[in-house]
């Protein structure tokens, strides 16, 4: 009897633990006010806010940050550390690769790197940012990796 309640107190124990290292939260801009959330309450539309060290839980498109850099081996495999821009300048960067890749060869336009996605279970190395929330959960990149259905 005292074996089987005490099996039953650790058991407990190990549930709240458990359930404590699923939580998770993410700063947030919602409404104008800047909030601290679970990342299981994210909304397709939040404002995220990227510091280094953090886990990137969803997917997004940087709207401003200063020297954001993320290791995206997590999620994508590539070992280097990607250097991540503003939607604005992404869109400028592209814009004046065109012009000076007008009559050369289409690739020299792909190798501009100017990526202003932020991906699922990437980490942030370096800098600070704002992101618009585009996917979250089983929709999001990482996501879809873990339920098996990317496409």
């Amino acid at each position: 009897m005292v074996g089987s309640l005490n099996d039953w107190h650790k058991e407990r124990q190990f549930r709240i633990l458990d359930d404590k290292k699923e939580e998770r939260c993410v700063k947030v801009i919602r409404s104008g006010i800047e909030r601290v959330i679970d990342v299981k309450e994210l909304l397709v539309g939040d404002i995220a806010l990227l510091e280094p060290g953090e886990i990137v839980p969803c997917d997004g498109v940087i709207i401003s940050g200063h020297s954001v850099k993320c290791d995206e081996s997590g999620a994508t495999g590539e070992s280097d550390a990607i250097k991540k821009v503003d939607y604005d300048k992404c869109l400028k960067l592209r814009e004046q690769a065109k012009r000076k890749g007008a009559g050369a060869h289409k690739s020299n336009v792909s190798n501009v790197h100017a990526d202003c996605f932020v991906v699922s279970g990437s980490k942030v190395l370096d800098g600070h940012g704002k992101y618009v929330v585009i996917a979250v959960g089983q929709r999001s990149f990482n996501g879809r990796v873990m339920m098996g259905t990317f496409m």
